[in-house]
């Protein structure tokens, strides 16, 4: 019984498989890898979009529409954190605090806060001609 291939076979197939393993390995070594740890809504797939923005890769209509809500909504978080700080430094020091005093549970302030998380959640159509 004889073997389906000739050691020269065997040899010059070992001999492409170790030329593409080498070119493989030339190709690996250019290629710069960065690993992004970071807790949930930390900033990781916003920093990888704006690489590809800056880099030319651009971005899909679903990454712009995605980005967009996600970045609303952590400004309006800021705003409102801002707003509370605000409220709680007034409220340890009234008298040195006065010009950044707000009330929170003022009616005017409630309503514009209502507005700006309903515009946070508002679905904007940048895409469209």
């Amino acid at each position: 019984m004889g073997g389906c291939c000739t050691t020269d076979d065997v040899q010059r197939a070992n001999r492409e498989i170790e030329v593409q393993i080498l070119q493989q390995k030339k190709i690996d070594k250019e290629i710069k890898k960065l690993l992004l740890l970071g807790s949930g809504s930390s900033g990781k797939s916003t920093l990888f979009r704006q690489i590809q923005c800056i880099h030319g890769f651009g971005l899909e209509d679903t990454d712009y529409k995605d980005s967009t809500r996600s970045i609303r909504e952590n400004i309006v978080q800021s705003m409102i954190k801002l707003l509370k700080e605000s409220e709680k430094h007034y409220t340890l020091d009234p008298k040195n605090n006065e010009k950044y005093g707000i009330d929170t549970t003022d009616a005017k302030v409630k309503q514009a806060i209502e507005k700006v998380a309903k515009f946070s959640m508002e679905n904007f159509d940048f895409t469209s001609g």
